[in-house]
This record gives structure tokens, sequence and C-alpha cells, in this order.
């Protein structure tokens, strides 16, 4: 990122952890800015004059539409389109593009878009639309065949779902023989089948599954039930309740493909899954999440998802489990799991109940993403917000949000210090700035070797240090600090240039009641200034207090 322009450098932070790619042109379609996540979405890379190719990667079957569409936001129309892009090392994904033109004085200045990569979502409306229709046909087709046999095997009666399922009208099978509808190879267990019946007298048989012939020249598969009624009046024969089972083979074959595809997907999914049993307990877990927590699939399997999360994070897990059980909570959770090895992995976890028809929970399937890069780039970010750079110590902002946290929870004010640097500037413009810097990271060295664990040091910026010590009444104790820390600055520093020597006018204000830092810096501040002026390399003591009064001590 070294070179790149402040706006682009903003941005990308900005963005990437966006799920959806960004990107900016100008008013003639030139690409001004690409980040990470659209160009993996979109295949686009940068061409040797340094722009960016991304046409060559749309769908041949999807190029001339996308093409227009982006001519027509060129000339200020909003754009939002659907497309497939191709890339020589993955599978053809659908994205969708959204982009609208920034208009100032009725001409377009730029075009700002986004990217999503729609694939998934596809698929499921693909996948659902396919279960519709699937039960579109079943409901169709529900209607049965009923026939009735006489003992010759003459059809003496034939149900108008004849029509559907034979492909002829019923008065066509009127007085044929049964065995003409039937598959050769399925004639003789037919032929046992109906004798067996007649002779075994009155009553159901059991079903059996037959080949029968439709009006097209095609073979369907029909579910047969006999039930003999030879002996009774009016029928006279075996009535026979004939299924069509075609489209339900069909759907059980799709189905079992649906299941291959969802244990494939599950299997390989890029993010941690589980399949948690209402007790917790893991009934199925992924290559993914074993990775995450440097297990084996085998060894996940029955072990408890809370054993896994870190001590400090337990309770937290399981009150959070028991909200998407009881409320159906869709919030994820952010926690920290323990790696075989002892480390530390952050996973977020997305949950989703599984319920039966009466509303109780079946089980849970948990999305779990290690999200610990994201974290510590987070914690980074933190910490560059509250510290300085150069000496690492807590900087303005950073010590003023610390005074406060304590504050809230301190015993006593306790007192403020306020180091300002004598001979500072000399040694500056004598050696010049690196060596500048090179002593006020000392300074910081022997700053925190001076104070207790639970003291803040901060640099406020240029030469001026403090620090805060929470919960001290004893005026003499934090004067013989200020003194420590005099005597401190006052050895002399070796540094690149050579050994230069500096000393501290440091001011000490005793704090006495709610203290605001604004007022503590004031007191300090002016202490500090009371000790450079009687000649610096000393400690001057004054008290503040809540109204910000303050009186000079000795």
């Amino acid at each position: 990122m070294s070179g790149a322009q402040p706006w682009r450098v903003g941005l990308d932070v900005l963005v990437q952890h966006l799920p959806l790619g960004v990107f900016i042109t100008s008013a003639t379609g030139a690409v001004l800015y690409v980040s990470d996540r659209c160009a993996e979405m979109i295949g686009a890379e940068r061409d040797p004059s340094g722009g960016w190719a991304w046409v060559d990667r749309i769908h041949p079957d999807d190029r001339d539409r996308v093409v227009a569409a982006w001519a027509e936001n060129l000339g200020g129309d909003s754009l939002d389109v659907n497309y497939r892009v191709v890339c020589d090392d993955r599978p053809v994904r659908w994205v969708h593009v959204h982009a609208d033109p920034v208009v100032e004085r009725d001409e377009v200045q730029a075009i700002i878009g986004t990217v999503e990569d729609i694939t998934d979502l596809r698929e499921l409306h693909q996948k659902w639309g396919d279960r519709q229709l699937m039960l579109d046909a079943v409901l169709s087709n529900s209607s049965d065949l009923v026939v009735v046999v006489d003992p010759a095997g003459t059809l003496s009666f034939v149900s108008h779902a004849a029509d559907r399922i034979l492909g002829h009208d019923p008065q066509f099978w009127l007085g044929r023989d049964v065995f003409d509808l039937l598959h050769p190879d399925d004639i003789g267990r037919a032929a046992e089948a109906l004798a067996g019946s007649v002779g075994t007298g009155p009553g159901v048989k059991a079903p059996m599954e037959l080949r029968v012939l439709h009006a097209d020249g095609t073979w369907r598969e029909v579910e047969i039930i006999a039930n003999n009624l030879v002996d009774v009046e009016h029928v006279g024969g075996l009535v026979i309740t004939a299924r069509d089972i075609s489209d339900r083979l069909r759907a059980q074959a799709s189905v079992a493909q649906a299941r291959d595809r969802f244990e494939q997907a599950f299997d390989r999914a890029p993010i941690g899954m589980v399949l948690v049993a209402n007790d917790g307990h893991l009934v199925r877990a992924n290559e993914a999440l074993a990775r995450m927590v440097g297990r084996t699939v085998q060894d996940l399997t029955g072990e408890s998802l809370f054993a896994l999360a870190h001590p400090d994070d337990r309770q937290e897990a399981i009150e959070r489990a028991l909200a998407v059980l009881h409320r159906d909570d869709p919030d994820p959770i952010e926690l920290r799991f323990i790696r075989l090895d002892g480390r530390t992995a952050w996973a977020r976890i997305t949950s989703t109940v599984i319920r039966n028809e009466d509303g109780t929970a079946q089980h849970t399937i948990a999305h779990i993403e290690d999200v610990t890069d994201q974290r510590t780039l987070r914690d980074q970010l933190e910490r560059a917000a509250a510290h300085d750079p150069l000496t690492g110590l807590l900087n303005r902002a950073g010590f003023a949000n610390r005074f406060a946290e304590i504050a809230e929870t301190s015993d006593g004010p306790g007192a403020l210090l306020i180091i300002d640097l004598d001979g500072f500037k000399a040694v500056n413009d004598a050696h010049g700035h690196a060596a500048g810097d090179e002593l006020l990271e000392l300074i910081a060295q022997r700053l925190g070797d001076s104070v207790r664990a639970s003291d803040l040091v901060g640099r406020l910026g240029g030469d001026e240090f403090a620090i805060h010590q929470p919960d001290i009444v004893d005026a003499a104790h934090v004067v013989a600090l200020g003194e420590r820390v005099r005597a401190a600055l006052a050895e002399p520093f070796r540094i690149s240039a050579g050994v230069v020597s500096v000393s501290g006018s440091v001011g000490v204000a005793m704090l006495d009641g709610a203290v605001t830092l604004a007022r503590a810096l004031a007191a300090a501040d002016a202490a500090s200034y009371a000790a450079k002026r009687s000649g610096g390399d000393r400690v001057e003591l004054t008290w503040c207090t809540e109204l910000g009064l303050t009186t000079p001590g000795g």
C-alpha cells in the first residue's frame, strides 16, 4: 500500500471487511478504484498499461447485454444488472452489479458501484424452484387409477384417471385383457400375484410395483394394491388401485441428489459448519471447523461446542445458545476457541434452529467463521488510535479515555504529574529530529521503569509527558515519585549521535474529589511551568479540587 493516495488507503480500510465489492470509474468509464473483493468477484486484472481488464471476464452470452447497460450508465442512468463471470481457475460465478452516476451541474462526474456474488442465491432459488415444480407435479398427479379385473383377467371397469396414467380414454380399455397393459418382463409376476389374490380369498393384498404401457409408447411405473372382491355383488373381480409412482421415483432420486449436494456443500464449505444437538453436543462438523480448532472431524463429533470455547467466553456462549433456542435470535456472536495446541482462534458464530412442526427445536445449524485476522487488525487499529506511534505510550486521546475509565472504578482520584523536558530543543537543534525521536523513546522507557504497573504513562505531545497515579492520597508519596522521575531524567542518555543530557520540570497535582482531566492537566501544567521558571530540574506540588481551584504546595 506504500505510495497509495490517502483517499485510496482510507477507502481500502473502509471496504476490506465488506461482503460487497466496490468500484469507482470516471465519467468516461475509466476505472479509478477497484476493491480487492470486487477484483476477486469479477476476475479483474490490471493490464500492462495500468488499467483494468474486466469485459473479457463476462460470459460470452451476457457480454453484449452488460456492455449495452454499461453504456446507458455512462449516459447518466443507474445500472442494475446480473451476469456471469468466467475465470480460468474457478467455476462460472454469477454477480449482481449496481452502479449510480454522480451528477453535478447536469453532468456525470463519476460512477460508483457495488458488486455482489449471487451464485449461491441463484442456486438456492433454483433448488427451491425445482422443489416447487416437484410438489406441483405430485399434486397434479395425485389421483389414482382404479380398475376391476374379473377372474378371467378382463378389465370390467377403468376409472377416469386412465386418461392421465395410460393416455387413453377409459372406454378404450374396457373388455381388454389386463395383461395387455403390462410390460412383458412383469407379466409373469403379475399373473402369479393375480392368481394368488383370487386363491387367498377376500381382503387387501400386499402392494407391488409394475410397469404399464402408456399411449405414447412409454412405460410408467405404478404401485398396485389389489383387493379381492370377486364374491361381492356388482363387483365380481379384483379391485386394483394403481398409483403412478414415476414422479415419486424421480423425486426420490432428486432428493437423494439434493442430499448429496447438501452434504458436499457442508463438508467442503470454506467456513466452519456444525449440526448441534439441543444439549450443545456436535452431531456433525466439517473440515473447516476442524482446521480452525486444530482437531479432526472424528474428534469433534460428540464433543460439546461449549467445551471448545475459551473459559472466559463459555458462559456467554451458553447464554447465546439459549437465546437462539428460545427466541430464534439471529444476531451472531464472537468468541474465542481454544485450539488443540493451546492457541486462541476468534470465531463469529451465526446459528439457525431447525424446528419440528410443533415448534420444538430439532437441532441447530451453526456457521462458524474464523475472524482471528479481522480481530487482530481491529485490535491493532484500536491500539494505534490510542497510542503514540513513536514511544508506544498512550497518546492524549488514549490517556483521556483510560483516565475516565479509572475515575469510574477508583476509590480515590489520586494524582497527576506533568513532565516538561528541559533542554530537549537544544538536542533537536544540535543533532536533528531523528536524534530527538531516539531520545524521546529512551525517556519513555525511563518513565515506564519509574512507575507502578497500575499507573498511566502517556505522551501528550511534543516533549510533554504525563503520569496518573490512581488511589493515592499521600502527597509525600507522589512527590517522591516526581523526584524519582526527575532523577531518572537527569542521568545522561546515550543516543546514536553521542551522549546528551536533559532534565525535567515536574508538576504534581494532588486531585481532590471528582476532578476532570482538563482541570487536572491545567493544575499539573501550571505546577510544571512554575518548576521551569525556577530553573527546571525540580518538582512543584499543587492541589486541584472539583471546582478547579489550585493551591500551591511546598
